[in-house]
């Protein structure tokens, strides 16, 4: 095991329930982390969290049994937001679904596409919209004095849950977990080395985090 994970699977020993635990050597301390390093890790951490959330909507549908329509479409919205979410202009650090999803069919790469695609096309109103509206009229037989019986609006909602989308869906959150994952593991072994690096006395001076008001990312 290289030195970087030894480091981060002790802080992971030691941080418990927002709290740090007196390690065998002695009294531990967090310190906070800056940089290029530091960032690119604090946004694959939030990807993590992401994902996490989206695999946890889609499991909660699963394992559940939610017969509430309200309340699975709400879970299924929110696997879906909060996946995209990791591969829109709007993150810091995009995933790339080319490097994520890419193997030897190709099948999960035209997957996620598909869905990217849907996304795209019928994004409306707001980044929390996967319908898509067409306004229409009712129009009579032609016996009266009007044509016009009402206006109104159809919303056709896509990327809908049925049993091939949720699985596809799931499929493509755990491989981006499992990549995600990896990639916070090199992140926190590169920063581990360059702190390593450095005289004790440059580390201790550094900011310390208030661990009381903040929880851990795992």
């Amino acid at each position: 095991m290289e030195i970087g994970e030894n480091m981060n699977e002790q802080l992971k020993q030691n941080i418990t329930n927002d709290a740090i635990e007196v390690a065998p050597q002695g009294e531990t301390t967090v310190v906070e982390i800056q940089g290029y390093e530091a960032n690119r890790l604090a946004d694959v951490s939030l990807h993590k969290e992401h994902l996490s959330f989206a695999r946890k909507c889609l499991k909660h549908i699963e394992t559940q049994n939610v017969d509430d329509t309200l309340v699975k479409d709400a879970l299924w919205r929110c696997a879906l937001t909060n996946f995209f979410q990791c591969f829109s202009e709007s993150a810091k650090f995009i995933l790339s679904a080319g490097t994520i999803f890419l193997n030897d069919t190709l099948d999960d790469l035209k997957t996620f596409e598909a869905f990217m695609s849907v996304h795209n096309r019928y994004q409306t109103h707001d980044r929390n919209s996967y319908k898509y509206v067409i306004p229409g009229a009712v129009i009579n037989h032609g016996t009266t004095d009007y044509k016009v019986e009402k206006i109104c609006c159809f919303a056709t909602q896509v990327g809908v849950m049925n049993e091939e989308n949720f699985n596809n869906l799931l499929r493509l959150v755990d491989i981006a977990i499992e990549w995600v994952d990896a990639e916070y593991e090199i992140q926190c072994g590169c920063l581990a080395m360059r702190l390593e690096a450095e005289p004790y006395e440059s580390l201790a001076k550094r900011s310390p985090v208030d661990t009381s008001s903040v929880v851990e990312i795992t």
